[in-house]
C-alpha cells in the first residue's frame, strides 16, 4: 500500500507496518534521487510501482528532462533500461539516464498488487 507524504515526490510501500521500499523524485530539477525495495520483497512489482509513481510526479510537475544516476552493472542498471531509459553520459562513475518529455498514451501500465 502506498503512504504519500507531505513532498509529492515522495512515496513509501508499507506492508504489515512496516515500510519495504520508497522512491523519491525532486519536481524541481526532474531528478530521480532514490529507489529501494527490501531485497525480501523483490520481484514483486513493488520498484515498478514506486518508480512509475515517481515518474508521474515530474510529468505532472512538467519537467521536460527526467534523470537520474545509477552505478553501472547492477540491477538498477538493467532495471532502469528495462523501463526504457536511456543511458546519456556518465558522472563520477554513476551511468546518467535520462527521459524526456511526458509517458505517451502508450506506455505500458503498471497495475499494483492488491495488498491484504
Amino acid at each position: 500500500m502506498f503512504a504519500g507524504s507531505y513532498n509529492p515526490g515522495i512515496f513509501v510501500w508499507v506492508e504489515d507496518t512496516k515500510v519495504v521500499g520508497f522512491s523519491a523524485a525532486d519536481p524541481r530539477n526532474g531528478n530521480i534521487f532514490a529507489l529501494f525495495v527490501e531485497e525480501a520483497h523483490e520481484g514483486r512489482g513493488i520498484a515498478r510501482a514506486l518508480f512509475e509513481r515517481a515518474c508521474n510526479v515530474l510529468d505532472e510537475a512538467g519537467c521536460p528532462r527526467m534523470w537520474l544516476t545509477t552505478w553501472p552493472g547492477t540491477r538498477a542498471e538493467r532495471f532502469y533500461r528495462k523501463a526504457g531509459w536511456q543511458v546519456t553520459g556518465s558522472h563520477d562513475g554513476n551511468l546518467v539516464f535520462e527521459r524526456h518529455g511526458r509517458l505517451s498514451e502508450s506506455s505500458p501500465s503498471i497495475r499494483l498488487p492488491r495488498s491484504g
